[in-house]
Parts: C-alpha cells; sequence; structure tokens
C-alpha cells in the first residue's frame, strides 16, 4: 500500500485544474497514486441532466453539487462508436471494459472497475476508502453534524 499525499499534518498531493472546453468552466483535480481525478462534481449541463443536491422534487444548487446524468447521458459517446461498441439504456450487453468518455470532457473518462479497484487500495483498502475519499466540509447544511462526504 502506498503512503497517501495528505494526512492530518501534510499535504504532499499533488493539483491541478481541467478547462471543460465545451463550456469554459474549470474544475479542481487531484492526483492519487498515479492516476488523477476530478476533485470536484461535474457541472456540463446537457438535455438529460439535472442539479445535484436537491429534496423532492426541488432541485439542489449546481454551483455547489454539479450535475446528475442519466445513465444514457454518462455512457452514450462517441468515443464508444470509435471502439466499435454500442452502449446505454436499453443496450445488453453494454461492455464497460472500454474507456467510456460519456458526459466526461475531452481527454477524460468514467474509470473503470479496475482503476477503482487501484484506488481504492491506494487510500487504504475498503475499510477506509469512504473515509479517506470524503468530502472534509460542505455537507453539513443538508445531512447534519456528521454528513461530510
Amino acid at each position: 500500500m502506498a503512503t497517501p499525499c495528505k494526512t492530518e499534518t501534510e499535504d504532499n498531493c499533488e493539483y491541478g485544474i481541467l478547462l471543460d472546453d465545451r463550456d469554459r468552466q474549470s474544475y479542481k483535480t487531484v492526483k492519487i497514486g498515479s492516476q488523477w481525478w476530478m476533485a470536484e462534481n461535474l457541472n456540463f449541463e446537457t438535455e438529460n441532466s439535472w442539479c445535484g443536491g436537491g429534496s423532492g422534487m426541488r432541485e439542489g444548487d449546481c454551483s455547489v453539487y454539479g450535475r446528475l446524468y442519466t445513465w444514457a447521458a454518462a455512457v452514450d459517446s462517441i468515443c464508444l462508436a470509435e471502439q466499435g461498441l454500442i452502449c446505454g439504456y436499453g443496450v445488453e450487453p453494454c461492455d464497460l471494459v472500454a474507456k467510456v468518455c460519456g458526459i466526461c470532457p475531452k481527454g477524460w473518462h468514467l474509470p473503470s472497475e479496475v482503476e477503482f479497484e487501484s484506488l481504492i487500495e491506494i487510500v487504504g483498502g475498503q475499510s477506509s476508502a469512504g473515509e479517506m475519499l470524503k468530502s472534509a466540509s460542505g455537507w453539513n447544511e443538508n445531512f447534519g453534524e456528521n454528513g461530510n462526504g
């Protein structure tokens, strides 16, 4: 297991900024192990998206929580077609072993199972991944005292 880049007393992580050419929004990124991850929720608006963080029939604040996407919006993409794959709602089988660009900005893709497993391992395994990867702030308002994450 690798040493985490951020602890309670030190922050040796490598950070960056992703600029989404589609709408000029910028997102914080962080390198965890050898992988780069978005450190913020995507907020690119499509026909099949809505603001996260809402309750009941009310949408949340996209600037805080990002957007939520339908399955089809998340995975259907030109890059899948270029790889000879068809994937989306109601398409069986849907081989997500290939890189799925979907809703992601150019040069980015939805993480594969192998990439998620690597992330979980690098932050200490399944027993600690949730704690290590959750947000340290910003979630108390809607989710109570221990809602961060």
